[in-house]
């Protein structure tokens, strides 16, 4: 838990930090820059949430530990009879 509060953490550090290399660049009426590192903030910040695409991986992985569980116990269970 703490490993991924120190993730979280460094997202939010990077992401704080590109923030404010875009407020810069647009100080200096770099506009590209500016969007590009309003990006690169945005980006790190979706890449600390987790997607669908996680949580569903962590569902199919908990039904696989589950099944591959319940076989070893059969095959225990059979090799004992």
């Amino acid at each position: 838990m703490q490993d991924r509060r120190n993730r979280l953490r460094e997202h939010i550090r990077a992401a704080r930090e590109w923030l404010g290399q875009a407020e810069h660049s647009l100080q200096h009426e770099k506009d590209v820059q500016g969007d590009l590192k309003l990006m690169l903030a945005k980006a790190e910040l979706e890449g600390a949430a987790p997607g669908k695409k996680t949580r569903r991986l962590k569902c199919w992985l908990s039904r696989g530990a589950a099944l591959a569980l319940a076989v070893l116990i059969a095959l225990f269970i059979e090799s004992w009879s």
